[in-house]
């Protein structure tokens, strides 16, 4: 199967803008994904750091109702945290902004190791994306704070982003392809005239001449080849006066063998002098 350069060319480098066009889809999608959770992650976790903070006078001094309130204002503020809830030391419920009830299966979430200044999970929450963030109060010795934010609004700016960047992408990419069709045009146009004129010369068109006018390789490729065939088309015409000249002399030997009357042999070369160039130059 015979591929035209035209299409090669076509096909290189419109799979290069694919290509490219891909990587450059993945890349933004994973770099704005990256970018928009830590936000929310360190959103999250200033948050629930000052709860940590902020719940240890009513911890110790049993005031557990205020600090249910404490979380239920918090969560009031801010639309896209799911739940807040306080664990002490032994893994009791302290407070909780649950309304039908804290959820057992919770309890064993993100228990933060030694050492640790929080800890994070991802969960999932009556079909909601919830990143849990879970911080020691006073180092886990009076419990842990769990703070619960949605990611849905995290999910729909990085869908509207990627669908942006898919608009701009798709643009580069046709782009690209109308690129790639001019382009190759103008690489194969005056190759194909090349050619062109190379076979004509070869079929004894030696008037054939490129006419390319550019400062590339192309072009002093066709300067190459119209000062060859000039050359050799002055060579061709000496040759051809070469071998009219040698015919004449061959004919004119033959007079002269053949006759011994001076006044013949005049006549006979004058006649072939006369045919051979004022004939040849008719």
């Amino acid at each position: 199967m015979n591929v035209s350069l035209r299409t090669k060319i076509m096909i290189v480098i419109a799979g290069v803008v694919i290509m490219s066009s891909i990587a450059m889809m993945i890349f933004v999608r994973t770099t704005v994904s990256e970018k928009l959770f830590s936000k929310l992650q360190q959103r999250g976790l200033s948050i629930a750091i000052h709860l940590a903070e902020s719940s240890v006078n009513a911890i110790l001094t049993e005031k557990f109702y205020a600090l249910e309130m404490m979380l239920k204002e918090h969560r009031s503020r801010e639309a896209d945290i799911e739940y807040i809830y306080i664990l002490d030391n032994r893994g009791v419920v302290l407070a909780h902004t649950f309304e039908m009830g804290f959820p057992v299966d919770l309890k064993s979430v993100n228990i933060i190791g030694a050492g640790l200044a929080y800890s994070t999970q991802s969960l999932k929450m009556g079909g909601e994306d919830v990143l849990d963030i879970a911080v020691p109060i006073l180092k886990g010795e009076t419990g842990v704070v769990h703070l619960g934010i949605s990611k849905s609004h995290i999910l729909k700016d990085v869908n509207e982003i990627i669908m942006f960047m898919n608009l701009i992408i798709f643009a580069v990419m046709a782009c690209g392809l109308v690129a790639a069709i001019v382009f190759s045009g103008r690489i194969t146009r005056p190759v194909s005239e090349l050619t062109k004129a190379v076979k004509e010369f070869g079929s004894g068109n030696l008037d054939r001449r490129v006419r390319i006018s550019s400062n590339d390789e192309i072009g002093q490729l066709s300067d190459s080849f119209n000062n060859m065939a000039s050359e050799l088309e002055n060579r061709t015409a000496e040759l051809e006066r070469i071998n009219s000249e040698l015919t004449i002399l061959h004919v004119v030997s033959t007079a002269a063998t053949s006759t011994m009357d001076l006044d013949e042999f005049y006549a006979a070369v004058l006649d072939i002098f006369v045919e051979g160039f004022l004939g040849g130059s008719s």
